[in-house]
């Protein structure tokens, strides 16, 4: 009789577990519904993704649970101690960046950007790369929330004259997907999980949902994806994506 053992796979939204007594090897489960239950499981990433898709088409709740636990699997290479990078800024630069993002017309975006000043400060590894303000251009700006103010030239009008596009109309932007990416950012904002086949409605590889729903800060992403949504409307997050 061949040997076996007893696996383990974890849904990524419920935290429910999953155990299978086998002599094979399993790389995930598919699993549906609250409370989740396991309807097949595969091998290989890619024959999971296949079964995925074949499940999402009648289970719109379908997700992968990957294994976590197996005996029989080989112990992970010890991680190398992280080599923690100088910062990118001096302390004058990063001062700038600190006052300006605790202004009123940036707090939209000062959260994620004060966060990682402090990854920078601390030198506790890698965090957005950020430049000094002057290296920003004004249209870099603009995304930020900040006005971009330069002294008028002589000769030049107070106020500038609006964009002129001449006789052809500007181009407008590409709405491929738009309506599945609405669907997707309207249930999201109205309290629905993001599940595989929201985050492929968005747009995203279903690769990137895989790591996703791996991180251990996965529920409270989500959570500020949700309140962003709320906060600063469909329209605007759709133009973002």
């Amino acid at each position: 009789m061949a040997q076996t053992r007893t696996i383990t796979a974890r849904d990524p939204i419920t935290g429910a577990t999953f155990k299978r007594r086998t002599a094979r090897t399993y790389y995930a489960a598919v699993v549906v519904g609250d409370p989740a239950q396991a309807v097949a499981w595969c091998g290989r990433p890619e024959l999971a993704a296949k079964r995925l898709a074949e499940v999402a088409a009648t289970h719109p709740t379908a997700r992968l649970a990957l294994v976590v636990a197996d005996p029989w699997a080989e112990p992970a290479p010890a991680a190398a101690e992280p080599v923690a990078e100088p910062p990118a800024l001096t302390a004058g630069e990063i001062k700038e960046w600190r006052d300006y993002l605790h202004s009123a017309p940036a707090r939209a975006v000062a959260d994620d950007l004060l966060a990682a000043l402090d990854q920078l400060e601390k030198g506790d590894g890698p965090a957005p790369c950020l430049l000094p303000l002057s290296a920003y251009s004004p249209a870099e700006l603009a995304k930020l929330n900040r006005p971009a103010v330069r002294p008028c030239l002589p000769g030049e009008p107070a106020t500038a004259p609006a964009p002129s596009h001449g006789t052809a109309a500007p181009k407008l932007p590409d709405l491929k997907g738009a309506a599945e990416k609405v669907a997707a950012l309207e249930h999201l904002a109205g309290g629905g999980q993001l599940s595989s086949d929201v985050w492929c409605a968005l747009g995203w590889p279903f690769e990137g949902f895989l790591a996703w729903a791996q991180r251990p800060d996965a529920d409270a992403r989500e959570s500020a994806l949700r309140a962003r949504i709320r906060r600063d409307g469909v329209a605007a997050c759709l133009a973002a994506l």
